[in-house]
């Protein structure tokens, strides 16, 4: 497992991380996150896959070291599956107590929440986590079909944008459909990250459109927990 650090161009700092993980096979190498959710889902094992990096996430900021880093908080991508089922938030509390954490510790982040997705347990649960004092993102936003108004209903405070938006941004008009994107997101108001920031000139690109919280091989840093599994 490893952590992927949120930085901050205004405050020249990382500020949180997103829990990553991937598999290091002998024969096909290494196996990264979106395939390992792929696999394990096919397999019926992705609330198991889940509940491990939860456990161990927990354990992670419980230690401290997620603090000596100088991280506010961790956060849990989460497939709606897994959070909708009626003893989730039961579950989370158990493991808040066992690992002796602040709730604000670690943000919860589910992707696209369309109208199939978004059943009444799960809206439910996401508003328990919220009055528990979680955090909640919502993840990928920009591939799927939920529009600017039922973000606005959703008990979330931070959106990640989809990977696409930034590969796509030299293409006609995709820059002007980020900023104009980031643009309505803030205006909610949500605080916006973007991932996949590589280099540079994408940095200043962003930073243009007002965005500041970004993602990338730009920003990486160490952790103190990096192991595969």
């Amino acid at each position: 497992m490893g952590y992927a650090p949120v930085y901050s161009c205004a405050e020249g700092k990382h500020l949180s991380a997103w829990a990553v993980y991937r598999i290091n096979d002998p024969e096909y190498g290494q196996i990264d996150q979106e395939t390992v959710e792929m696999i394990a889902r096919d397999r019926g094992a992705l609330g198991m896959l889940e509940e491990h990096i939860i456990e161990q996430t927990f354990s992670y900021v419980g230690s401290g070291a997620m603090s000596t880093q100088g991280l506010s908080y961790i956060v849990i991508r989460l497939s709606s599956s897994l959070a909708m089922q009626k003893n989730f938030t039961d579950h989370i509390w158990n493991m808040r107590s066992k690992y002796n954490l602040h709730a604000e510790q670690i943000c919860f982040a589910f992707t696209e929440l369309g109208d199939q997705d978004a059943s009444a347990g799960l809206l439910d649960n996401i508003k328990k986590l919220t009055l528990q004092g979680y955090r909640v993102a919502l993840d990928g936003y920009g591939n799927g079909s939920l529009n600017i108004r039922r973000i606005s209903e959703l008990s979330v405070n931070t959106v990640r944008l989809d990977q696409s938006l930034i590969d796509e941004m030299e293409l006609p008009g995709g820059e002007a459909v980020l900023r104009g994107m980031i643009g309505m997101l803030q205006s909610i108001p949500l605080t916006v990250v973007v991932p996949g920031v590589d280099d540079e000139k994408t940095r200043d690109r962003l930073l243009d459109m007002g965005c500041d919280l970004m993602m990338g091989k730009l920003f990486v840093m160490e952790t103190s927990e990096h192991r595969d599994f």
